[in-house]
């Protein structure tokens, strides 16, 4: 379950990076080009890449929520970290020498 949980969260870290680099280099007449082919898909496109300031903001949110989560995930499975034990003290030997 564990490892599952991993890999839909870098899934999921993945398709946020993938979707700000496709999506900011993606030019405005290949926007214009799918609106007008795809009407329901383009118009989506063209309405996020109008606004590439709150595109980035979200992208960048999703990214590190999703990494965060990983980095949780993977510190609540490596377990609490143990402190180093102190040696006892030795007591002084009774022999006489």
């Amino acid at each position: 379950m564990a490892a599952l949980s991993l890999l839909v969260l870098a899934g999921l870290s993945f398709f946020f990076s993938l979707a700000e680099t496709a999506l900011g280099a993606l030019p405005r007449w290949e926007v214009r080009r799918l609106a007008e082919t795809c009407a329901r898909r383009g118009t989506a496109v063209q309405r996020l890449a109008g606004r590439p300031e709150e595109l980035l903001a979200t992208t960048a949110l999703g990214h590190t929520f999703a990494s965060g989560a990983i980095l949780l995930l993977a510190l609540v499975l490596a377990g609490p970290a143990s402190p180093p034990r102190r040696r006892a003290a030795s007591s002084p030997s009774p022999s006489g020498s």
